[in-house]
């Protein structure tokens, strides 16, 4: 008897751990190596993809990662859309430049897609990342004090240089094995929920507060007003979720928060977004900066809808002289478009909307969903105060593609418990006297389904 597609291709072992490339892109992250190979500049996780991205995107065409899912669309559409409106706006001259974003996105996406695909690959994942920050920690708190980067110290030109040497809080911003101090405290910010939820899954408050302190400093150490706002958001939530425990609590919140934006259209002199940033910043002086480049470089986005304005500077005032935009959101819709900002949003959107809609009855499935979808919204809402780039980016589309956990793979007993065997149910029968000859009333043969 021929078995369906699905039956054969979409169950995983909920055994079954992380793949071996989704391993080797995590650990590539935390390697701070930089050479170049002609006019290409490669870095170990530019390397993984590179060997990767033909084999999962076999798997993936295959159906062997399982059912295709709509962010898998829309990332695809979105990588695709950037070499296109790239080509708008500058021709075959940055056509190198292109080809690696749509190697480098498009690959560490499907890297996760398909390496990832049950809770406990998840859980690796994460495991994987938390460790990572773990060997952060120390060489970043040696920057925050001394302003000298261990890494540079070593590697020398094979690593990147320090960029910040301005204080804070009367510390040093670190950046550890990242570009900017604003990349490393993106990415290990981005941990808390899951740190909380998943690594910490069945502990008690005290080992979750533990589990959640070595991200929370080292985010701590990047002095990133970027990476305050996704932690701060991250305990919000967890905070919220601890302490009302109403059955449509999520419900609730999204309520108040359409509530409080209604409220600070109608009764504030300045404009919600302007109120956002200025909590979200670190000073006055760089949100005043940030609402700033929105009200000028949203003149060059509407005047460029589709295809955007590439990587033309977006017009300015002669008095603002640099022409950073730290709004990860509006770098994309600037560089690519409406349409390809709203291809990469959707992308993101989905991920988390697919996780909502899985009926998950395991208590680390659901634990799973908690965090991931706290990280998200932590992270998706503290890029509106900065940019990210390099490995960063790439922990964040990593993080989209980890949404294609199926309630079959999450809700098994081995899950929490291996040994355990699932139950097995047995169907109700009923005896049905048959006509002589195996022929139903009316004289159809009876067959076997």
């Amino acid at each position: 008897m021929a078995l369906n597609q699905d039956q054969t291709l979409d169950k995983v072992s909920p055994n079954q751990g992380i793949g071996i490339f989704g391993q080797l892109l995590i650990i590539s992250l935390f390697i701070p190596l930089k050479f170049s190979l002609g006019s290409l500049l490669l870095t170990p996780y530019r390397l993984v993809i590179l060997v990767a991205i033909a084999p999962v995107m076999m798997n993936w065409l295959s159906g062997a990662a399982g059912k295709k899912t709509k962010p898998d669309y829309f990332m695809l559409i979105y990588v695709t859309w950037s070499v296109i409106a790239t080509m708008y706006n500058h021709g075959f001259v940055l056509i190198e430049k292109m080809a690696i974003y749509f190697i480098e996105i498009g690959g560490t996406y499907f890297i996760a897609r398909t390496q990832i695909r049950n809770v406990k690959a998840a859980v690796d994942a994460f495991k994987l990342l938390w460790l990572g920050v773990l060997f952060l920690l120390p060489f970043a708190l040696y920057e925050s004090f001394t302003n000298r980067s261990l890494f540079q110290t070593f590697l020398g030109s094979l690593s990147s240089p320090r960029v910040m040497a301005d204080t804070r809080l009367g510390l040093f911003r670190a950046q550890a094995a990242f570009d900017h101090p604003i990349l490393l405290g993106m990415f290990a910010g981005s941990i808390i929920a899951p740190s909380y939820y998943v690594l910490a899954h069945g502990k008690s408050f005290f080992q979750r507060i533990m589990k959640t302190l070595i991200p929370l400093v080292c985010a701590f150490s990047s002095l990133s007003s970027g990476a305050f706002a996704g932690v701060a958001i991250q305990i919000g939530l967890i905070g919220w979720d601890t302490v009302v425990k109403a059955k449509n609590r999520w419900k609730i919140l999204s309520l108040l928060a359409v509530a409080a934006y209604v409220a600070v259209d109608l009764l504030s002199t300045r404009s919600p977004y302007a109120v956002l940033i200025s909590y979200l910043s670190f000073s006055s002086g760089s949100a005043y900066n940030r609402i700033l480049i929105w009200r000028f470089a949203q003149d060059d986005l509407f005047r460029n809808p589709i295809f955007g304005i590439g990587f033309n500077e977006w017009d300015r005032p002669a008095w603002m002289h640099s022409a950073s935009t730290d709004n990860f959101w509006l770098v994309i819709a600037l560089n690519y478009g409406i349409v390809g900002f709203l291809f990469f949003f959707l992308a993101f959107i989905f991920a988390i909307r697919y996780l909502i809609m899985q009926n998950f009855t395991d208590p680390l499935a659901i634990a799973y969903r908690r965090g991931y979808i706290i990280m998200l919204v932590g992270l998706g809402t503290a890029i509106f105060t900065v940019h990210m780039w390099g490995g960063a980016i790439i922990v964040f589309v990593f993080y989209i593609g980890m949404h294609a956990i199926t309630a079959e793979e999450g809700n098994a007993a081995t899950q929490s418990n291996p040994q355990a065997k699932p139950e097995k149910r047995r169907l109700p029968t009923t005896r049905r006297r048959q006509p002589a000859g195996g022929l139903h009333r009316g004289g159809r043969k009876q067959g076997v389904s």
